[in-house]
């Protein structure tokens, strides 16, 4: 469905820069922090005379510069074993410009700064990363001099592109652009083309435009910084991988992952060489191909580089580190996915608790975590702790992006959904309409898919809601963007498309629905193949369509192929995930075979619609004793360690096999995908085979229950009886065929041959109360009308 998660994502974050001074002066002074900690000895350097230093994690060097008014220093920084970051302080205190431009741990860091203002200024140095080994660094006074125009002009430069970097790290990335050209601008004025600050400031304004969904925009800026990069560093650059991976993200975030691969692979290399496989800068581009086998639906691939990247974060970076929340976020998510709440959630908890003590309480990434810790227990069906997180990170946004910021529209969707689970729709609409007006204004009539997205949720709500209408006018519309976005045969129109055929269906234009569906079907067919789970609920809506026409044959044999298909897929289906997610699923099976059961009550006389609904009551039965008799974890006891492992085997081939079914093929041909899905199920089966061996008879691989294997089992002149309960679809309703009708009775007869029979046996209210009248009377030895009462119970169910 349409429905939106908070991903935490977007470009790299750029190196943030930095113009230091010193002086010529040396003195050594000590103050008191406000805890009472000693603070670093301060010193300065002379003209041309070199400070050679050892540092390590947790150590800081303060430097200090008298500078006389409108004056230019240059400072060298030689990092020998370590990379440095330098901050230059005001001489009130105040943080002025960052510089850490070179990331390699061997290398010269060029600091430089004109400055209007006489007066003592700061300059701190240390360790970007403090838990890695210490090493030492070269600081030299290498200029200082009277400040030129140009000097001062790209003084304004240096204080422009740190204004609107430190904008970026706040959130408002919208606000910050401005800056960010205007800087360019000045450096591109005053410096060869080919200048790194000139690429720098290109980095940084093609983050901008990705943060900002200016994609267009955001690949031609890191395509030029790229160019300039690699033609002044050479191709292992860091920071020639820094724009290799905002290069990958925009186009994952355009959906192109395999355009996406390539330039995050390529970062992995260069980082590797330079660091080695433990480093936080192999952590970031781990991360992103994380990202990428999420976004492919490959959740087990994701959950192991992820954790790959997470151990390294935690070995290499302080605790509480803000990437390292970004990481137990996506884990979060990636867990989500999964349908491993219990997981999910703490993970999204280590995220959140790291953040709000690094962040403000309004800042734009606690309300992304709350949103995302929101959409864990709304799937849990804990509503009462979703609502006010949803409502507090849309405050967050408001105040912190405006009214119209698309994520403020991307809370608004999340809380029409919440109200749309508990079926409040005047709250549900209200959320999703002002949701769509920000995405309207925001892409300015543009066709994006968020704004079919908040058009498809208005359409589906109105559907529930019973306004026909309504819910006509706004699928029409989301079918429609829908096509310009992703083209007339991608699997995102299906939701527009059968949300429309239901509309179509109900309102009795079945020339209309018909044709829908069977696009629908067609799409799922030459995408995902024609086994996919959904299919079997695309194929179910189009027998109810059948049913409602009064096509009985096709009604049956279109819900026959539906219920193999889940028959088949069931196994997938709860082969991984939480209890919950497992309860819903099979929540949809039992509507399946009400509808099933439901075609056979119009068809009582078809030998064909009574075998179909026995062998649906009989394969649900069978799955019910598998549950119950849970023989592989009877197994796990009695097996050894080494047998243990083939158990854990299993399941992990079921759960890819799961995946890899369910999410179709994300890369190569659907032919190939069938291929992978072939291979997988021998595995699978060779792996049964090789348990069931072990077990000596104990276990058996699962098999499809048929009403022919168990008519061999029952013996002659004998017969089964079932009897079920179901809740009828009413057909012909214009209203949503979600309205079932009142619970019946049903029992089928079969023998070892001939014709399976079957009885409908009236309203089930009449059948319980009846039964239950009875029963009461056996409590009671002074009634008389015992056999009276019981007669009236057999008469209710045997009439």
């Amino acid at each position: 469905m349409y429905r939106q998660t908070s991903l935490f994502c977007g470009a790299t974050n750029f190196a943030r820069k930095s113009f230091c001074v010193l002086s010529a002066l040396v003195c050594f002074v000590f103050f008191q922090f406000a805890d009472g900690q000693t603070a670093p000895e301060m010193t300065a350097l002379e003209a041309g005379k070199a400070v050679e230093r050892e540092i390590a994690g947790g150590q800081k060097h303060v430097y200090q510069i008298a500078f006389a008014a409108d004056q230019y220093a240059k400072i060298t920084v030689e990092q020998r074993g370590i990379d440095v970051v330098a901050k230059l302080l005001g001489a009130d205190g105040k943080p002025l410009l960052e510089y850490d431009s070179e990331a390699r741990n061997q290398g010269e860091e060029i600091i430089e700064s004109a400055l209007e203002a006489a007066g003592n200024y700061r300059l701190e140095i240390e360790p970007k990363y403090k838990m890695l080994p210490a090493g030492s660094y070269e600081i030299r006074l290498a200029e200082i001099r009277p400040a030129t125009e140009k000097d001062k002009s790209l003084q304004e430069a240096r204080r422009l592109f740190d204004e609107s970097s430190n904008m970026r790290r706040s959130g408002k990335s919208a606000a910050a652009i401005p800056a960010a050209v205007r800087s360019l601008e000045i450096r591109e004025k005053n410096l060869d083309a080919e200048h790194a600050d000139i690429a720098r400031s290109l980095n940084l304004l093609g983050n901008l435009y990705s943060d900002t969904s200016d994609y267009e925009k955001a690949e031609s800026t890191y395509q030029r910084a790229l160019a300039i990069r690699t033609k002044i560093f050479g191709e292992t650059n860091p920071t020639v991988a820094t724009t290799l991976s905002d290069l990958g993200v925009i186009y994952r975030l355009q959906g192109a992952p395999e355009r996406a691969e390539p330039f995050y692979r390529r970062a992995l290399a260069i980082r590797e060489k330079l660091w080695g496989k433990e480093h936080p800068e192999v952590a970031r581009t781990l991360h992103n191909l994380g990202n990428l086998a999420l976004d492919n639906g490959d959740f087990i691939e994701a959950e192991s580089i992820y954790l790959q990247a997470l151990a390294i974060r935690e070995k290499t970076l302080e605790p509480n580190n803000s990437a390292t929340a970004a990481n137990f976020n996506v884990l979060a998510i990636t867990y989500g996915e999964l349908g491993d709440y219990i997981k999910s959630e703490a993970m999204y908890q280590r995220a959140l608790s790291i953040e709000e003590k690094n962040l403000p309480p309004e800042h734009p990434t606690i309300a992304t975590y709350l949103d995302n810790l929101a959409g864990v227990y709304r799937e849990m069906g804990d509503f009462a702790r979703a609502e006010p997180m949803l409502k507090r990170a849309l405050e967050i946004r408001e105040k912190a992006l405006g009214p119209d910021d698309l994520l403020v529209s991307a809370s608004l969707n999340n809380i029409g959904n919440f109200y749309d689970d508990k079926n409040e729709f005047a709250e549900a609409e209200k959320a999703y309409l002002r949701s769509l007006e920000i995405r309207e204004k925001k892409f300015k009539g543009n066709p994006h898919p968020w704004i079919a997205q908040s058009l498809y949720n208005l359409g589906n709500l109105s559907w529930k809601a019973g306004d026909l209408t309504k819910a006509e006018t706004y699928l029409q519309r989301s079918l429609a963007v829908s096509e310009k976005v992703f083209g007339a045969d991608h699997p995102s129109i299906t939701y527009s498309l059968v949300g429309l055929a239901n509309v179509y269906r109900d309102t009795g234009n079945y020339e209309k629905a018909e044709p829908l569906y069977r696009r629908v079907i067609a799409i799922y067919d030459a995408t995902f193949g024609k086994e996919h789970p959904t299919k079997a609920r695309i194929l179910t809506g189009l027998a109810t369509l059948y049913l409602a026409k009064g096509d009985l044959p096709a009604a049956i044999s279109t819900q026959n192929e539906a219920n193999a298909i889940a028959e088949k897929n069931i196994t997938l289906n709860l082969a991984f995930g939480s209890e919950q997610k497992k309860l819903v699923y099979l929540q949809t099976l039992a509507e399946m075979l009400d509808r099933t059961l439901t075609i056979n009550y119009y068809a009582k006389d078809s030998k064909a619609a009574n075998e179909m609904a026995l062998t649906s009551i009989l394969q649900r039965k069978g799955r019910v004793l598998d549950a119950m008799s849970d023989t592989l974890s009877a197994l796990r006891g009695r097996f050894n360690p080494e047998d243990r492992s083939l158990l854990d085997k299993l399941n992990e081939s079921n759960a890819k096999l799961a995946l890899l079914v369910l999410n179709g093929p994300k890369r190569g041909t659907l032919a190939e995908h069938q291929k992978q899905i072939i291979s997988l199920e021998e595995k699978r089966d060779a792996l049964e085979v090789e348990i069931s061996r072990r077990a000596a008879g104990f276990y058996e691989g699962s098999k499809p229950v048929t009403l022919e294997s168990v008519r061999k089992n029952i013996p002659e002149n004998a017969a089964l009886i079932e009897f079920v309960v179901y809740h009828p679809i009413l057909p012909n309703q214009k209203k949503a065929p979600s309205e079932l009708g009142e619970p019946r009775y049903a029992a089928y007869v079969a023998g070892r041959q001939g014709e399976v029979r079957m009885k409908d046996l009236g309203k089930a209210s009449e059948i319980d109360a009846a039964v239950e009248a009875f029963r009461q009377a056996l409590f009671d030895p002074k009634r008389g009308d015992v056999q009276q009462l019981a007669r009236t119970a057999d008469d209710k169910i045997m009439k």
